[in-house]
């Protein structure tokens, strides 16, 4: 069997809901869509979404903090979520063989 995109995206998103995470249809949550969650179709992590809980969670924190964090917030997370993503892939079994320094020189990361 070939590892097509497709089919890492249905396993990262099947083993993330497992994980607890929720599922939103990106034709709903898109900038033209009737939730309209994200600014650009590009966006993985939803900047309103983690506002609204960091305020929730940290009412006493002012804004002038609180924005610059949440940037900061954003890319650890988002480099966090891909490191687990891969771990549990390649423990799961579903990416099967796999050449790494491929992958560390198509990321910038070989020699």
């Amino acid at each position: 069997m070939s590892i097509t995109e497709a089919l890492v995206e249905r396993a990262v998103l099947d083993l993330l809901q497992e994980l607890g995470w929720r599922y939103e249809d990106p034709a709903d949550i898109a900038p033209e869509g009737p939730d309209k969650r994200r600014t650009s179709n590009g966006e993985v992590i939803l900047p309103g979404l983690l506002e609204e809980a960091a305020r929730r969670i940290n009412p006493h924190i002012p804004q002038e903090t609180l924005l610059p964090a949440l940037k900061q917030v954003q890319v650890t997370v988002l480099t966090g979520l891909i490191f687990m993503v891969c771990v549990l892939l390649f423990r799961r079994g579903i990416v099967g063989e796999f050449n790494a320094s491929r992958l560390a020189a198509r990321l910038g990361l070989g020699k």
